[in-house]
């Protein structure tokens, strides 16, 4: 293929390229002409669709209240939504699922379509066999190429949560119980040596897979982000792979530079907040730096605000090495880029166009000096413009097949919608069963928002989404928002809106921190089976295999047969 190169000819200001044909010419003369008519034709459907959905998205919210409001649970329900602990909203919810007779279908024989019950309990009952008979092999066989898969039978679909408040049906739970026996009577089996032991659990680790948390950018409203992780902490169900864009990263940086003594004392405390210092430029100060650089914040003044959150100047190593816990902001973490400091990457992933400059990345040399992560002042900029969930990166790298996201980017998580509820969130009608605002409410909703995706990916491919501030912002709206586990902000107010980029007072963290919390608690069930069994690998893996660290791959062909 010929080479295309540009070159200018002498005493003409005309530029010419060779290897490129008039076909492409004419394509480049056509975009010009028609860019600007099909992207202000594409900008009215949009208009017209948002208008439609929303409408929608008003009626479903109106059905929604109304059968709350009439509903004899209408009472149990308000006071859920206020519960102050994870035990107070357990008891509700508990309470909730009896008086609807939500708690039925955990015991009932009804065919799932969600799932396939039959098998799973098929294979509950021949580890059970196995395990009563002292059948070592065959336990074996059927935790590694059965048992021990990712969501085996569909068994971690969100829709065997969203039935009832609380719970699931009993048959995961015997499924989920009976795997943690199994695999606890293999680590006290004699009829397996050290070594048996080790392969077996570095099989069943890789096919099983890791959980990682993921939490979006947002601005402030990453605040909310902190209410996620003390939920998850308080109930010892926070993954040690946790990733963070943009307001995220700052948030997973605080927890994984701490210990949890640490956590307990300065992070999960609405006290907190006077350590927030990030945005307490005046109005004035800030119109100084637009005109000056374009930006409303300068990447020194970010850079020493966030010193704080992660402990100086504490390299992702370090980290490491202090809480276990695996940090990655972005591609970078303990094992890619183990000497660069967190403080620069958290700003690094903050860079927003027109609100921090491009910054670069520092690294902490033997003798502890602060140097440039590169000699040619390359520079970095927001992580979540391109994707605000790593989850490709975090599957290739650390085995990751469960997300957790926590999201609470504006301009998307509006836009979830779960028709038939959620985890912990059953739809208000028809004891559970039903689309949350009717039928054709929520077909309304889920077409129009199809709609929206389907116009926001023709402006990105077809290149008509104009630059601002030289950045390419297209990718925002069409890339991937949710993981297995989804985790969103309530409603925001107007005020939260308003004040995105400024640090909260005391009471705005512990506000943000309390709707964390309860956002979270629904999703705590879904949560624990996954990393029961998952943590129970990992502890037996880490036993049997001491003196290596499990966060590197291996590959298959190094695993040897016994």
């Amino acid at each position: 293929m010929k080479k295309s190169t540009t070159v200018k000819k002498r005493n003409s200001s005309k530029t010419y390229h060779t290897g490129v044909n008039r076909t492409q010419y004419l394509i480049s003369y056509s975009y010009y002409i028609v860019k600007i008519p099909i992207l202000i034709y594409a900008a009215v459907n949009i208009l017209r669709t948002l208008l439609i959905y929303s409408v929608a998205r008003v009626v479903v919210k109106i059905f929604e209240y109304i059968s709350d409001s009439t509903s004899k649970s209408s009472d149990l329900k308000q006071r859920m939504s206020k519960a102050n602990s994870y035990s107070e909203w357990t008891d509700y919810a508990v309470e909730l699922d009896q008086m609807l007779e939500l708690d039925v279908w955990k015991t009932s024989n009804t065919p799932e379509t969600i799932f396939d019950e039959p098998l799973l309990i098929k294979i509950t009952n021949r580890m059970h066999r196995f395990q009563v008979s002292k059948a070592t092999n065959q336990l074996c066989d059927i935790l590694e190429y059965s048992a021990c898969k990712n969501d085996l039978a569909g068994v971690e679909h969100e829709a065997l949560y969203s039935r009832c408040y609380f719970g699931t049906k009993d048959t995961v739970n015997e499924y989920v119980t009976q795997v943690l026996d199994s695999l606890n009577y293999l680590d006290g089996c004699k009829d397996l040596d050290t070594l048996q032991k080790s392969v077996l659990f570095k099989r069943l680790s890789m096919s099983y897979g890791r959980t990682a948390l993921c939490l979006s950018g947002g601005a402030t409203l990453g605040y909310f982000h902190l209410g996620v992780l003390k939920s998850l902490w308080e109930q010892k169900l926070l993954p040690d792979i946790i990733s963070g864009t943009s307001a995220g990263s700052m948030m997973a940086a605080m927890v994984c530079c701490r210990t949890d003594e640490e956590l307990k004392r300065d992070i999960f405390v609405p006290e907190l907040a006077k350590r927030i210092n990030c945005c307490k430029l005046s109005i004035y100060e800030r119109l100084n730096n637009f005109m000056k650089y374009h930006t409303l914040f300068t990447a020194e003044h970010f850079r020493e605000a966030a010193r704080w959150f992660c402990k100086e100047d504490m390299t992702f190593l370090e980290a490491y090495k202090l809480t276990g816990k695996i940090l990655n902001i972005t591609l970078l973490n303990y094992i890619n880029t183990p000497h660069i400091t967190i403080a620069s990457a958290t700003v690094a992933s903050s860079a927003v166009p027109g609100v921090l400059p491009p910054c670069e990345l520092f690294r902490k040399t033997a003798d502890g000096k602060i140097v440039p992560y590169r000699d040619d002042g390359k520079l970095w900029r927001d992580g979540s413009m391109k994707s605000d969930i790593p989850e490709k990166e975090l599957q290739q790298q650390f085995r990751v097949r469960h997300i957790i996201v926590s999201q609470v980017n504006p301009h998307v998580f509006l836009f979830f919608f779960h028709a038939k509820g959620s985890a912990g969130a059953p739809p208000s009608h028809r004891d559970g069963k039903g689309w949350r605002g009717g039928y054709i409410a929520s077909s309304i909703v889920k077409y129009h928002k199809l709609e929206l995706l389907k116009w926001v990916t023709f402006i990105r491919d077809a290149d008509l989404f104009p630059y601002f501030f030289d950045a390419d912002f297209s990718n925002l709206w069409v890339q991937g928002f949710e993981g297995n586990t989804t985790i969103t902000m309530d409603t925001p107010s107007f005020n939260n809106l308003f004040n995105l980029i400024y640090d909260p007072d005391v009471n705005t963290l512990r506000d943000y921190m309390k709707r964390g919390e309860r956002q979270t608690w629904p999703k705590l069930v879904m949560i624990r089976n996954r990393l029961s069994i998952e943590e129970t690998i990992i502890r037996l893996l880490k036993k049997y295999n001491p003196k290596k660290d499990i966060n590197i791959v291996d590959s298959q062909e190094n695993l040897i047969d016994i």
